[in-house]
């Protein structure tokens, strides 16, 4: 193969990274076919190290070939532990083709090496999990405080399983059409919108719930209490809605896990939902010390089971180095067709933060925000002297609504500060939950909100008519009039 005038082979040209990657690289072996480590091999990472040696490669190349050539000479093991590695930006080696200044048929060639070697760590979704090969493989006895609680977890990991769920983010979906799955996001998507969207009309509604607030200098937090019949119907109402659908991510999986350990109203079963924060999975985590620290896994206590619905793993939570995982997915268009891939990556105690989603136990759930806040719509907020319910409500819901519309450019801030009508209107459009469901439902423009029927019947409680302000510096005006 030529290489060009004072080019040497890549896997020369990047000795240098295998000299310094800690030898914890080399050890790589696959303990059972859903597993990236043995059991013997726990897996620390070089937090020093920005990225593996083929991220390095990769983001150097000048052709194809190059890392053709690269892949031909490295050991088949040691590549896919660093294919399925994310750098200090979460980015795996394939991501960083498209960024790459080639030709674009030789980022076809990189990717048409790259995949074949990245092949799903995590059985379908179809596959049940089994009993008997989890206690072996954990040694957990018939007598041991892990078994019961494992043997009630098969059973309902099994019984969700059975149902045909379609998943936009799990492997079996992998090289699939991009806009078909594209299309299935947004679906799930929008059934995770609609039990949001039940939950706060629940919350803002019901007689049940009660609100306490705490202030600080800085900080206000609102806290809504409500009895175990009402967190209940919470659960139901997340599980019923993927059920219906038949479609779930890690997150309805998980959803639907508790929603069904929780009928069973078992004394002393601790239920907790998790997640990789700096990542994007979920899962059920049993029974953790909760004198423990939810981002050490290593104080959760011998009685701590981690419940992966998606990936179809139950362990214990000491072996989270060696089952744990995460994913990530990208669109790649090869010849005229685009298509999505998954990928899945280990859990890398170094790189990865674990953190406490949701304590099922409780029946409370508390928003905090800034009792200053600077902002336009803070504001606004501040001027209409709302209860401790509506503030709950605009705080845990509408204002990350207003922020994930933004973020996918459907609402950018300038047309938040210059909508045709005032915010409070728009606060209280939401408030109502006829209108909140038609403006969350579907994922509906914001600017739909200038329909003039939805404007003209939604009620003003503080009993005086706005000014239609459409600038900043009007609104300013209309924020001292208010004031007045």
């Amino acid at each position: 193969m030529g290489l060009g005038p004072g080019k040497r082979p890549i896997d020369q040209r990047w000795n240098y990274w295998y000299n310094i990657w800690p030898i914890n690289w080399c050890l790589f072996f696959m303990q059972d076919k859903y597993s990236f480590f043995t059991a013997k091999t726990a897996f620390t990472v070089a937090t020093e190290a920005d990225h593996t040696p083929l991220h390095a490669a990769i983001s150097s190349c000048t052709s194809a070939s190059e890392i053709i050539h690269y892949v031909t000479q490295t050991n088949q093991q040691h590549l896919a532990r660093m294919l399925h590695t994310p750098n200090k930006k979460g980015l795996l080696p394939i991501h960083l083709i498209r960024g790459l200044s080639i030709a674009p048929e030789e980022k076809e060639a990189l990717y048409q090496c790259l995949l074949p070697h990245m092949k799903p760590s995590v059985p379908s979704l179809a596959t049940p999990v089994d009993l008997k090969t989890i206690c072996n493989q954990y040694k957990i006895q018939p007598d041991s405080p892990l078994y019961g609680t494992v043997k009630i977890a098969c059973l309902l990991v099994n019984q969700i399983r059975q149902t045909d769920f379609l998943s936009s983010t799990h492997p079996d979906i992998s090289g699939k059409d991009a806009e078909d799955i594209e299309l299935l996001h947004r679906e799930i998507k929008g059934c995770r919108n609609e039990a949001d969207r039940k939950k706060y009309e629940r919350l803002f509604t019901d007689k049940d719930v009660t609100y306490q607030n705490e202030e600080d200098d800085e900080y206000c937090s609102i806290t809504a209490h409500f009895t175990p019949s009402v967190r209940n119907t919470l659960l139901q109402t997340y599980a019923e809605i993927p059920l219906a659908a038949k479609k779930a991510n890690c997150a309805e999986f998980s959803d639907i896990f508790v929603h069904l350990f929780n009928k069973l109203n078992l004394k002393n079963e601790r239920i907790e939902l998790f997640e990789i924060s700096n990542s994007d999975h979920g899962f059920v985590v049993l029974n953790r010390d909760p004198d423990s620290n939810p981002a050490q896994f290593k104080t959760w206590g011998d009685r701590a089971l981690v419940v992966d619905v998606w990936a179809g793993k139950i362990y214990p939570a000491t072996s989270i180095p060696e089952q744990l995982s995460t994913f990530s997915s990208m669109d790649i268009t090869l010849g005229k067709a685009t298509r999505h891939y998954v990928f899945i990556a280990p859990f890398i105690p170094g790189y990865h933060t674990l953190a406490l989603d949701t304590d099922v136990s409780l029946v409370e759930e508390t928003v905090q925000f800034k009792l200053a806040p600077n902002s336009y719509v803070g504001g606004w907020i501040k001027c209409l002297n709302l209860s401790l319910k509506e503030l709950f409500l605009f705080h845990g819901y509408i204002k990350p609504l207003l922020k994930e519309l933004i973020a996918e450019k459907k609402l950018n801030e300038y047309e938040l500060a210059e909508l045709e009508y005032p915010v409070e209107t728009l606060i209280y459009t939401f408030l109502d939950p006829y209108y909140l469901k038609q403006l969350t439902h579907g994922q509906v423009y914001l600017k739909d909100i200038e329909d003039r029927h939805i404007i003209d019947e939604v009620p003003h409680p503080m009993g005086y008519k706005m000014p239609e302000l459409s600038s900043p510096q009007e609104t300013a005006v209309g924020q001292g009039q208010l004031a007045k």
